[in-house]
């Protein structure tokens, strides 16, 4: 029902109206109720390697012949971000006077999102 809204010709769609539906159900469960939930280590892991096999079946035989057609950009952005997290990282560390050793994992952690 979320998803056939339409704000001046943007609406949501059926997939992401669902997960919106789903974040504030789960949000007014923990808020609310204190309900909280966590997915077992094996079972997180293997639904993502699922999700990346079938990303890979849909969008594999696509990826190069995408590349060539509009790909050079998106290689662009890509080695600027790459360059530039070292870039801070390197410099960042050293403005902080921190040792050699802390850059190093500046850069690890910078790539990574993880949720405390």
């Amino acid at each position: 029902m979320i998803g056939k809204f339409s704000l001046k010709g943007i609406s949501l769609g059926s997939t992401a109206g669902t997960l919106f539906v789903g974040v504030i159900l789960s949000m007014t469960a923990e808020a609310a109720y204190a309900i909280t939930y966590s997915i077992p280590g094996i079972l997180s892991s293997f639904m993502l390697l699922l999700f990346m096999y079938a990303l890979g079946l849909k969008v594999g035989p696509e990826f190069f012949s995408g590349l060539r057609k509009g790909g050079l950009p998106f290689v662009g952005v890509g080695l600027i971000v790459f360059v530039l997290n070292w870039v801070i990282c390197y410099f960042g560390a050293a403005w902080a006077g921190l040792a050699p050793g802390y850059a190093t994992g500046l850069i690890s952690g910078s790539y990574t999102k993880r949720r405390s």
